[in-house]
């Protein structure tokens, strides 16, 4: 669909969002979940990937899955600690003003 979309004449940008959209979107659901249990071969190959879709122009950036994970655990970490209400909160010992990923 990228391919058809791109042979159309759609601008960068807007191909970018729809791949971000449909793709990273898929890559992205619940990777502080499963990211973890990827081997190196399979974040290789993700990174592949990701570096092929920049290359034939369907993403306008460059991001390797370990980068994502990172942002990702990062972004649920503090959902989680700035939140005294979620259900794992108080399972957390740490200091927030001493936090700093």
């Amino acid at each position: 669909m990228l391919k058809c979309l791109k042979g159309q004449g759609i601008p960068a940008k807007q191909l970018n969002a729809v791949f971000c959209a449909i793709v990273m979107s898929r890559i992205l659901y619940a990777l502080p979940a499963w990211g973890g249990f990827l081997t190196n071969e399979l974040v290789a190959n993700y990174d592949v990937f990701l570096k092929t879709a920049v290359r034939w122009g369907y993403s306008c950036e460059l991001k390797c899955l370990s980068d994502l994970l990172r942002e990702e655990d990062v972004h649920l970490f503090r959902k989680i600690a700035n939140n005294k209400k979620h259900c794992i909160h108080q399972l957390l010992h740490y200091h927030p003003q001493k936090f700093s990923p």
